[in-house]
């Protein structure tokens, strides 16, 4: 057997053993076999690096008190709404929660009439 090709078979053999060292413990550095000019055969050291994907922030979000364009008086905008109004893409309501449901009924009524 040539040196050459005793050469190429035992790079094989060192490079399988490495890949199954790797896989055991994927936490222990990798070793990867390289060949240089000259036929010297160097191992380089690189290490296994866990990347973990980033948890989304948690905002806390803050009550707001926001004043009525209708009736004048003030309301909590809560951190449940607006998370819900942000999802949504929506502005900051203007009306509190009554005068929204009563705009809303009185576009209904307005509705109906039309359709008449």
């Amino acid at each position: 057997m040539s040196f050459a090709k005793y050469f190429e078979d035992n790079m094989e053999i060192i490079e399988e053993r490495f890949a199954l060292r790797q896989q055991e413990n994927e936490h222990t550095p990798i070793y990867r076999v390289t060949q240089e000019v000259g036929s010297k055969i160097y191992l380089v050291t690189t290490k296994v690096v866990e990347v973990k994907p980033e948890a989304p922030k948690k905002h806390k979000r803050k009550k707001k008190k926001i004043v009525c364009c209708d009736c004048g008086e003030t309301f909590l905008f809560t951190g449940g709404e607006q998370k819900y109004y942000e999802e949504r893409k929506l502005s900051e309501p203007k009306r509190c929660p009554a005068c929204r449901q009563k705009r809303k009924e009185l576009f209904k009524a307005l509705k109906k009439n039309e359709e008449v």
